[in-house]
């Protein structure tokens, strides 16, 4: 299981900073719940599924700033 744990963890903290443009610090900060809704709301919007669009980076940064979490 760990063997598991850790080559997907790998797997993600390399795509994540790709395709989201986060740092490593955001990356491991982040709850695989919120991890799974990015993943799925790229998903969605690749397959047509999705009733709207991904967040851009700028966007993500704007509501960080307006709604942090101290």
């Amino acid at each position: 299981m760990a063997n598991i744990f850790g080559a997907s963890a790998e797997h993600l903290a390399g795509l994540v900073p790709l395709l989201l443009g986060w740092t490593p610090d955001q990356f491991w900060c982040a709850t695989p719940e919120e991890l799974t809704g990015l993943f799925r709301s790229l998903e969605d919007h690749e397959t047509g599924l999705g009733s709207s669009l991904p967040l851009d980076h700028s966007t993500f940064e704007q509501l960080k700033e307006a709604f942090p979490d101290g």
